[in-house]
């Protein structure tokens, strides 16, 4: 007996940003916090390109939740 999967894509989008680091430069202050606004669309959305260091609970999702967590960990202007 054999058997035969067609049309099968696997998809692995990991996100490589740090979380909430958008400048990638240490600390979460008004540069990275200033670009999530462009980013948050709601649970279930998805994350748009660009925006993967936003998605701070890794539910593939920007939303409330990623804010909370973004405006916790806050250290300050630039």
């Amino acid at each position: 007996m054999e058997a035969a999967i067609d049309d099968f894509v696997l998809v692995n989008a990991v996100c490589s940003d740090p979380p909430g680091n958008k400048t990638i430069d240490g600390d979460l202050d008004l540069a990275d916090y200033s670009g999530f606004d462009d980013c948050m669309a709601g649970p279930g959305t998805g994350i748009a390109e660009g925006c993967c260091a936003y998605d701070i609970d890794l539910d593939d999702d920007v939303d409330m939740s990623d804010y909370l967590e973004i405006h916790a960990a806050f250290t300050g202007p630039v």
